[in-house]
């Protein structure tokens, strides 16, 4: 009975990212992998980038909704990864080399440098980059939704 209630969360989840592209004008094909307890939607079709939006804004707001979706009456908790034709991937590259080019300046001018506002998943992936490096340090400063990246010589 329990996989059959998990089944049905999800595709209850697919059903509702189905709806609310179809309101945006956006025809779009799932793909859906379960692992544990993690689920990603990954979405293909035409005009994608009306879901990815500005550096991904409208994807993580519309991954907020789908999360708060999935898990509103389902007896298991799932987290949610909503990727658009592998723009998490990309995102993700482009964040770990912005870490590094801003960690050079950081150094070569020898003050802090303070990053764009970014949702707690971008910044990890920052935090993440640069630990190991000895010459910098970084941390996290502001309040949602501004909160960002200093990363300090």
């Amino acid at each position: 009975m329990r996989a059959f209630i998990v089944k049905n969360q999800i595709e209850e989840t697919e059903k509702y990212i189905q709806e609310v592209t179809k309101n945006m004008d956006v025809d779009v094909d799932i793909t859906t992998t379960v692992k544990g307890n993690h689920v990603t939607f990954t979405l293909n079709g035409e005009k994608i980038a009306l879901l990815i939006g500005k550096r991904g804004q409208t994807l993580n707001a519309l991954q907020y909704l789908v999360q708060l979706a999935l898990n509103k009456d389902g007896k298991q908790y799932y987290s949610v990864t909503l990727d658009a034709e592998g723009y998490r991937g990309r995102r993700k590259e482009t964040l770990e080399s912005l870490a590094v080019k801003m960690a050079e300046k950081a150094k070569r001018i020898n003050k802090k440098v303070a990053l764009e506002p970014m949702p707690a998943f971008e910044r990890k992936i920052i935090h993440s980059v640069l630990q190991s490096k000895d010459d910098v340090s970084t941390y996290s400063d502001g309040v949602e939704p501004h909160r960002h990246i200093v990363i300090k010589p």
